[in-house]
């Protein structure tokens, strides 16, 4: 049933919907771009180990790329503020862009059909835990400020180490754009926050720290492909740890907590990679 007060929560300098008129004016053409790459790097020289250690790993930015367009289209209908609206359908938008310039990737670049796009069990559980979560408020927390940091840090190290140049040259759009995204989370969540009671706090809190352990799952299945790229594991996922926390502490000014949230996430990851990967970290 739509809300006939709806209207009155517009506001033209609402930041939020400063979001999505910033990602209107940056959208790109994800089949014109890969033509362009295509032609700037007629010679790419990537071993088949590396091509097939690549798809592996970017299968799951596939699946979450896909996961975060379903979320994101969740998010629009169920997020009640005007400019909160708006933004979440420039993220839908992104996403969906996103999904099908990474498929086009794997089947004109890298020569793998979609149909062998395949992500791990753990991966999976992790990504669907987001997808259907039952409430706005973890849909925003894991979607916006914890996958999404994780997938810029996988975008930046890919772009470092500069495993293929197309990816490198294309993944720079990626990251533009989830900026973005994480922003919607950091600026609305806090509001949603404050109308949970403390039951629904401590059930939220919860609810993360059994996605922060499928998130290390997911990552740690791929730490055998990774080193093939050059990549370390564990810097990587410290590296989206520390954009996670940066978004947990900016979400919790916002909120006026005086709480070590940051230090509960370190938590939660280093014991549970103590206890899972028997001592594995140090």
């Amino acid at each position: 049933m739509l809300d006939p007060d709806f209207v009155k929560s517009y506001d033209s300098a609402s930041k939020l919907q400063n979001t999505y008129h910033k990602g209107m004016t940056k959208i790109w053409n994800g089949r014109e771009v890969l033509s362009e790459l295509a032609l700037k790097h007629p010679e790419r020289n990537l071993s088949e180990e590396k091509r097939q250690a690549l798809g592996r790993v970017l299968s799951l930015i596939v699946w979450g790329e896909y996961a975060a367009w379903q979320t994101s289209n969740a998010l629009s209908f169920e997020i009640a503020d005007f400019g909160g609206k708006m933004a979440a359908t420039s993220q839908a938008h992104d996403e969906a862009r996103h999904y099908f310039t990474m498929c086009d990737y794997f089947k004109n670049v890298l020569e793998i059909s979609v149909e062998e796009i395949k992500v791990s069990r753990a991966a999976k559980i992790g990504l669907d835990t987001v997808v259907n979560a039952n409430n706005l408020p973890k849909k925003l927390l894991g979607m916006q400020l914890m996958v999404e940091p994780v997938a810029i840090s996988i975008f930046h190290t890919l772009r470092e180490k500069n495993v293929e140049p197309i990816l490198t040259d294309l993944l720079e759009l990626y990251i533009r754009d989830e900026a973005r995204h994480i922003a919607l989370g950091v600026k609305y969540l806090p509001g949603e926050i404050n109308k949970l009671s403390w039951a629904q706090v401590v059930d939220l809190i919860f609810w993360q720290s059994k996605l922060l352990k499928r998130e290390i799952d997911g990552l740690f299945e791929l730490k055998d492909d990774l080193k093939v790229l050059g990549i370390d594991f564990l810097t990587l996922f410290e590296q989206g740890e520390k954009r996670q926390i940066a978004a947990a502490r900016e979400m919790a000014e916002h909120l006026g907590w005086n709480f070590p949230i940051d230090k509960l996430i370190k938590k939660v990851t280093t014991n549970y990679m103590k206890a899972k990967f028997n001592g594995w970290l140090s």
